[in-house]
């Protein structure tokens, strides 16, 4: 455990964890406005709500393009005329969407532990919207 971090300021990074497990979408503006609020705290609060921040939008952008792809195939073809094409393509979208979204609560979960034990975690095919420094 990481002694040098006092432990208000890894609670509060866990409550970023925390928050985009329970919600991916709708806890980016929670996050961003909390994180607004006390980056100025401490550098590891800066750190690890900017690394929450783009995992956030990254799992957000990359439910929105999904989606989107599955609503157009959905949309694209008539239901009666080509049935089984139409849910050929969308059963593997919509497990892909599922692991997404299962995926994005588990690593939250593993972030928040490691937050507690005062490490950032770096979350994998996370696109870097706000920069982190080391």
């Amino acid at each position: 455990m990481n002694n040098e971090i006092p432990l208000k300021f890894r609670l509060l990074a866990a409550g970023f964890q925390v928050i985009g497990a329970i919600a991916p979408i709708v806890s980016i503006p929670i996050t961003w406005i909390l994180w607004a609020i006390t980056k100025q705290l401490h550098p590891f609060v800066d750190r690890s709500g900017k690394s929450v921040l783009n995992f956030q939008t990254s799992i957000a952008l990359y439910i929105i393009v999904i989606s989107g792809f599955l609503s157009i195939v959905c949309g694209a073809f008539p239901v009666n005329a080509i049935q089984s094409i139409v849910l050929f393509i969308s059963y593997p979208v919509i497990c892909l969407l599922s692991i997404l979204l299962l995926s994005s609560f588990v690593l939250s979960i593993f972030a928040t532990i490691l937050a507690l034990n005062g490490k950032v975690y770096n979350y994998p095919l996370t696109i870097k919207f706000l920069p982190e420094t080391p």
